[in-house]
């Protein structure tokens, strides 16, 4: 199925599943970074997606390059999973594309997956995937085809991803 997959994410998981002989997407809800990063660690080689809250995070260390986000992205690249933001967004265009790109976490940065309420309309997914088109533009993302390796989702720009 993922060789027939037409958007790279979705080929990427179906290969960490197939890879994984797991389906298995574990909910984080835990209340401190350091709750998070341990049980994303010990439980990383097991799971497809962990499903995250980051608002529930007490201490989240907001910054781009060192913090929470940056931190747990590294753990996901090195144990071969995806991270899913639990976000349900649910506002107008393009107060969601700001809060998605531009917010105090970043969301874009170090999560692969985040939704969205539908109570705002097809309008706010539209939002979204503009700004993840344009973010991609800037960043050129790849994801490779082989998940479970360190480098398996990296950055052609020269920075980690």
């Amino acid at each position: 199925r993922a060789e027939n997959s037409l958007h790279p994410l979705s080929s990427y998981l179906l290969r960490l599943m197939t890879l994984k002989q797991s389906n298995l997407c574990l909910s984080a809800d835990v209340s401190t970074t350091n709750q998070l990063l341990n049980l994303a660690d010990a439980i990383g080689p097991h799971i497809v997606v962990l499903k995250t809250h980051y608002d529930l995070i007490s201490n989240w260390d907001y910054n781009p390059t060192t913090g929470t986000g940056a931190r747990l992205a590294r753990i996901a690249r090195r144990r071969g999973f995806l991270i899913f933001e639990d976000r349900k967004f649910g506002d107008i265009g393009n107060t969601v594309q700001l809060q998605y790109t531009e917010g105090t976490a970043k969301i874009i940065e170090w999560s692969h997956i985040t939704n969205v309420n539908m109570i705002p309309g097809k309008a706010a997914v539209d939002a979204l995937a503009d700004a993840a088109v344009r973010w991609r533009e800037r960043k050129r993302y790849d994801y490779d085809a082989c998940p479970g390796r360190q480098e398996s989702f990296s950055c052609q720009c020269g920075t980690e991803g």
